[in-house]
């Protein structure tokens, strides 16, 4: 069995919640690699199984050391996934200045070596932020850019959870049938594969919007959806939130 099937198999079943599982298979495949591109495809699983279970310092310390060694290795795809991931953990941790900065970086590098997905990430995730910061209509301008890239690079699953995304954004702004067509714009591109993690996100904003209408039973049933798959994929932040809207 190939080093590369190991680390796919690894990534697998992080996208199916077998955190342990994942941890184990990644940990297999560092013992013997020596290729920087399989140590760090490995170590990103690692980093992201770090981020799920809420353990941002050592996320931030991971992440930081897989930068580096990406830099070094001339892996420019692989350094710009490790630094968004960091500046995932650095935004957890309450950095927002630092997070935003470190997005901003990003997207410019990946603008000049077109890196198509590292953009489409660091403008998700510079949303994220503007949202924080209150700043929703550059939120709804930098989710909308997003969606246009995720779209370009035929990526479901992300497209999903922006999708939540603009909803909730929507809501903020008080465009309700707009945070509507979003949902059910969602619920089409859902389908069997879909990581629960995302799942269990997309029930959590769909439970949001259905509250701000109304519609309590539909919130509740939304809600109750996002509890197993919360808990099935190790996202504990996912989880409180489910049980918070219950």
């Amino acid at each position: 069995m190939g080093l590369h099937f190991q680390v796919e198999q690894a990534e697998i079943a992080y996208l199916r919640g077998a955190l342990d599982e994942a941890t184990e298979r990644a940990n297999r495949v560092l013992q013997t690699a020596k290729e920087p591109e399989i140590i760090l495809e490995a170590k990103n699983t690692l980093g992201k199984i770090l981020l799920a279970r809420s353990r941002w310092d050592e996320a931030d310390r991971h992440f930081e050391e897989d930068a580096w060694l990406a830099s070094s290795s001339g892996l420019v795809t692989a350094e710009l996934r490790a630094r968004s991931n960091r500046a995932i953990a650095l935004l957890s941790r309450g950095l927002v200045d630092k997070a935003r900065a470190l997005f901003e970086t990003v997207l410019a590098e990946g603008e000049r070596h077109g890196e198509v997905r590292a953009c489409a990430f660091a403008l998700d995730n510079l949303a994220v932020v503007a949202s924080h910061q209150h700043r929703y209509v550059a939120a709804l301008d930098l989710w909308e850019r997003a969606f246009k890239l995720r779209q370009q690079l035929g990526d479901r699953t992300a497209l999903t959870h922006i999708l939540g995304n603009l909803a909730l954004i929507r809501l903020k702004l008080g465009l309700w049938e707009h945070a509507e067509h979003a949902i059910a714009f969602g619920r089409r591109m859902l389908g069997p594969g879909t990581p629960v993690a995302r799942s269990a996100y997309f029930a959590i904003c769909a439970a949001k919007v259905a509250l701000i209408r109304g519609r309590s039973m539909q919130a509740r049933r939304e809600a109750q959806s996002a509890i197993p798959e919360s808990r099935a994929s190790g996202n504990a932040k996912y989880l409180a939130e489910a049980l918070r809207l219950m």
